[in-house]
């Protein structure tokens, strides 16, 4: 329903403001011109490219504040996944807990809220180096409720190499950073600023 059909007679129309706004159509603008600068050639260069930018200039924090980001790692002897994104090959889930005190007749307090799904991620292959393959993701942290981060491998996609059947098992996992295990995957985002989690790598180990 437009704004109009709330006005009074002989009110003049009401009309939405521009997008973006005065406020932040400056940094937009800015934000666009260098990441451009540094001619990404695909999605993937261009998220990389952006999250270089924002990390490394304050003056977009009100864009990007609350956000949180990360990257699975994994050697390149671990191997490739056989999907056509590495991103493909995992899944990742993000939750936030909320708290909902409810007095009960008796006095006694409970909670009733719980774990709520957050938005899917935006995830994108890279950036790579000499020794590692990486993942990255950027999520919106909900502040200031605990977030919940869980990463595993999509087991419908296949890596390679594979292990010959005569050699000992060997079994791909996802270990957590130790800021993360000790905490079961929980976290704590701020609110303006921008929240960088330690790296979840790839292993490749015997049973």
């Amino acid at each position: 329903m437009s704004n109009d059909a709330h006005r009074a007679p002989g009110q003049p129309p009401v009309n939405p403001p521009d997008w973006p706004h005065q406020g932040i159509a400056g940094p937009i603008g800015e934000l666009q011109r260098r990441v451009s600068l540094r001619g990404a050639r695909t999605p993937d260069d261009f998220m990389t490219g952006l999250s270089d930018v924002v990390h490394r200039n304050d003056e977009f924090l009100d864009l990007f504040g609350g956000t949180v980001w990360g990257h699975i790692v994994w050697k390149k002897a671990v191997g490739l996944p056989l999907s056509p994104t590495l991103a493909n090959a995992f899944v990742i889930v993000h939750k936030y807990q909320v708290i909902k005190g409810v007095v009960n007749p008796d006095g006694t307090v409970a909670n009733t809220g719980g774990w709520i799904d957050a938005a899917t991620p935006d995830v994108w292959d890279g950036p790579h180096d000499e020794q590692y393959y990486r993942v990255s993701f950027m999520l919106h942290g909900a502040y200031p409720w605990t977030n919940g981060v869980g990463i595993f491998l999509n087991s419908s996609v296949e890596w390679e190499p594979k292990v010959a059947p005569w050699l000992a098992p060997r079994v791909r996992y996802i270990a957590y950073p130790a800021s993360l295990g000790q905490t079961g995957g929980a976290f704590w985002p701020t609110k303006a600023g921008l929240t960088d989690l330690d790296d979840f790598e790839v292993l490749w180990s015997p049973f």
